[in-house]
């Protein structure tokens, strides 16, 4: 698939005496869902499921994913809710930055307005985001740069300004591909059913267990992608 979005959300497995944490991985394209499971979180699980292909890969800060977007791979996408969180959590020490989750909006109402128009993915959608969504982007970047001196690096503020500093490259990447979401909230979405397991089953009592569970929601959530019922 010439894009894919990725995440990962421990898992707890039972051993003799207490239980070990394990992953989750989901790898996800237009209509197919594949859930990973692995004993950790490794960048192996994301060479082993997508090998040498190329494309585009959503995933948020995590290195675990450098194996794989490479000049010969894929090229790696960011996420934009990620910073968006990261300044709304900053938000209660630094009121200022309001300005920053401001702008962060401006790009999002460009997606909305793509959406309602139903241009999504057209080059109409990808003139939207290289004309407003591009400005946005660009008065971003300045205010995350002249406000990073402003604050000490292990602040709240600080950490949330390197973040986004830092992730800057592939955060933009969608501006050039109207295929590419902002963000990667599909993913998060789709380990939702992991994290309410955490309250409700708690753990999978081995390892094959965990690959089973991974294999049959691998099945029931790409049925739902492609509009069957599983």
């Amino acid at each position: 698939e010439p894009i894919v979005q990725a995440d990962e959300t421990p898992i707890k497995v039972l051993e003799k005496v207490k239980t070990r944490q394990a992953w989750i991985w989901t790898f996800n394209a237009e209509e197919l869902v594949v859930y990973r499971f692995s004993a950790s979180r490794s960048g192996e699980t994301p060479v082993q499921v997508l090998g040498s292909s190329t494309g585009t890969l959503v995933v948020d800060g995590y290195t675990g994913y450098n194996q794989v977007t490479t000049p010969q791979g894929r090229t790696r996408s960011g996420c934009l809710a990620h910073l968006r969180r990261k300044l709304f959590d900053a938000l209660k020490y630094a009121p200022d930055f309001q300005v920053g989750l401001n702008l962060i909006l401006d790009v999002y109402k460009v997606e909305h307005e793509a959406l309602a128009a139903g241009i999504v993915r057209t080059p109409a959608h990808g003139q939207l985001r290289n004309t407003r969504s591009r400005e946005a982007m660009a008065k971003l970047h300045t205010w995350l740069t002249e406000n990073q001196p402003k604050h000490i690096p292990s602040s709240p503020a600080g950490q949330a300004l390197a973040y986004g500093i830092g992730q800057w490259p592939h955060l933009e990447v969608f501006l050039g591909l109207p295929g590419v979401p902002v963000d990667n909230n599909k993913s998060e979405r789709l380990l939702r059913v992991i994290a309410r397991g955490r309250t409700s089953y708690l753990f999978v009592g081995h390892d094959q267990g965990g690959q089973n569970l991974a294999i049959l929601m691998s099945l029931v959530a790409t049925a739902e992608a492609c509009g069957k019922n599983p």
